[in-house]
């Protein structure tokens, strides 16, 4: 009897503990299959997310290299700049490659290209045999206009930029993500010297600095005519989107290097990957060290000139020549040359361009030896300028723009060549002379006692000749200093002058949804 109740018993603790393993079992199979839902789940979320930032890199990258910002007074009138965000139409203005999401563009090009799978802000990925696909838009935030009397006017644009990663199918993902980009004003002139060569050829060093060369900065506004001003060994900054050379033991820079390249070799440009390198160090010094920057500047190029002068050789010695006696007047061995335009104010403001049908348009002058040419405030349009041995440009007032167009020159010779002559500007106000050029001929510069003026050629090969002092700023494609002593110092002035947009930096970045 006790047996057959121990066997009873025994019975249903064993149907008991069947139960028990059975719901573990199913249990432990619901689990896992949770667990590999959970890890699918995830798996897609996150191809989703890459997605998504694909989508947003695709979208800053049109915006940084393909967008074109409106130009003209007329297209930037198509958007109402007073209002946050931007609209157009009284709608805010947005680049859509969403079809959830309409466009308003003004201008049907740009959203056309927008619009472009693959190569605008739209298009697909795999990842292995699951396509993905992202679909952006960039909502114009604000725009403001950089005034500028060298490049003209130009927006500082600030964007919202969203994108939405894409799973489908029977297991489907999806997520958004926004990021806030943005053009922060720059000063064009914000370094002694500029080169915005990469060195990627691994032979040339973009910047080239030696024989004694110095940097140093001063105040131009603190300047008093005839006397010396007051140079301070620092803020001589140089900066590159390439290699800064170095050679000759004098040879100092007074103040920091600024490059997005790394690394310091000794008489070589590029590391043993043919990689440039920050600095190729020879001997000099760079006394503030080097600044990494985050991305090579983009110093855009320069308008050509407006009306475009003439082309031929006209050498200024005992006459004007050809020149209008409205251009040119002559008093041995004075040449005083009228402006092509004259912006309105007291005094005249300089101005980039000139009205359609401007005159006092110069050719390819040469000023002879022993000759000066006098230019007062106002835009002067040349298609080449040379200053022959111990010739002078005389600054009488400003501010004064240069335009050099350089149209049909040999490919050997220099658009702008002040190398053997003199540039006297007594004020030392490098702005009251800027020198614009777009093209890729060499422009050839010395110092002098009162030499004073920026100079702007970003495609051009710059070099210096003779010794003395340079006071002002200059960008140029390459730049080479190597001339006995020679001094070239930045005025601080420029720090609060010619402002232009600048890279565009991200200002966020969010995950929005999931």
């Amino acid at each position: 009897m006790n047996q057959s109740k121990q066997r009873g018993a025994a019975l249903i603790l064993t149907m008991i503990l069947l139960a028990v393993l059975s719901v573990m079992t199913v249990s432990m199979m619901f689990l896992s299959q949770s667990e590999t839902w959970s890890t699918a789940n995830y798996r897609l979320m996150s191809q989703a997310r890459d997605a998504a930032e694909a989508g947003v890199n695709k979208t800053a990258h049109f915006i940084l290299y393909s967008y074109n910002p409106p130009q003209t007074p007329a297209q930037v009138a198509l958007f109402d700049r007073t209002v946050y965000p931007v609209t157009s139409g009284n709608a805010p203005v947005v680049l859509s490659a969403d079809p959830d999401v309409a466009p308003n563009y003004p201008i049907v090009a740009d959203q056309t290209a927008f619009d472009t799978a693959g190569t605008g802000a739209k298009g697909t990925l795999t990842a292995g045999t699951q396509p993905m696909t992202y679909e952006s838009t960039a909502r114009m935030l604000t725009m403001n206009m950089v005034t500028n009397s060298v490049l003209g006017d130009k927006p500082a644009l600030r964007w919202e930029l969203t994108s939405g990663g894409k799973i489908t199918g029977i297991q489907g993902a999806e997520v958004e993500i926004s990021a806030i980009i943005d053009q922060p004003m720059s000063p064009l002139f914000g370094y002694a010297v500029f080169a915005t060569y990469d060195s990627s050829n691994c032979s040339t060093a973009a910047l080239d600095f030696g024989s004694g060369a110095t940097t140093g900065s001063y105040d131009s506004s603190a300047v008093v005519p005839g006397v010396p001003p007051v140079i301070l060994q620092t803020d001589g900054d140089v900066g590159t989107n390439g290699t800064l050379g170095t050679s000759g033991g004098n040879t100092t820079i007074y103040g920091s290097l600024s490059t997005p390249r790394t690394g310091v070799g000794t008489n070589k440009v590029c590391d043993s990957s043919d990689n440039p390198l920050a600095w190729q160090q020879s001997s000099g010094t760079v006394t503030e060290g080097v600044i990494k920057l985050p991305q090579a500047l983009d110093y855009p190029t320069p308008p050509a000139p407006v009306p475009l002068p003439p082309t031929g050789n006209l050498n200024l010695n005992n006459n004007c020549g050809s020149l209008s006696p409205l251009s040119c007047n002559y008093v041995n061995p004075n040449f005083t040359l009228q402006p092509t335009c004259a912006a309105s104010g007291i005094p005249p403001a300089a101005s980039p361009t000139c009205p359609v049908g401007s005159t006092n348009l110069y050719p390819d002058i040469t000023v002879n030896a022993g000759k000066k040419i006098h230019l007062g405030p106002g835009t002067y349009n040349f298609n080449s300028l040379k200053l022959g041995a111990g010739a002078e440009l005389v600054v009488d007032g400003g501010p004064i723009v240069i335009n050099i167009a350089g149209t049909g020159l040999q490919q050997s010779a220099p658009a702008l060549d002040l190398g053997s002559g003199i540039v006297t500007n007594v004020s030392l106000n490098s702005s009251n002379l800027t020198f614009m050029y777009a093209g890729k001929n060499e422009v050839k510069l010395s110092g002098g006692a009162a030499t004073a003026s920026v100079v702007y050629a970003p495609n051009a090969d710059i070099k210096f000749s003779g010794g003395g002092t340079f006071y002002g700023s200059i960008v140029g494609r390459t730049v080479t200093v190597t001339s006995s002593n020679l001094a070239i110092n930045y005025d601080n002035k420029l720090k609060k002058k010619f402002y232009f947009p600048g890279q565009y930096m991200m200002q966020a970045f969010t995950w929005k949804k999931f």
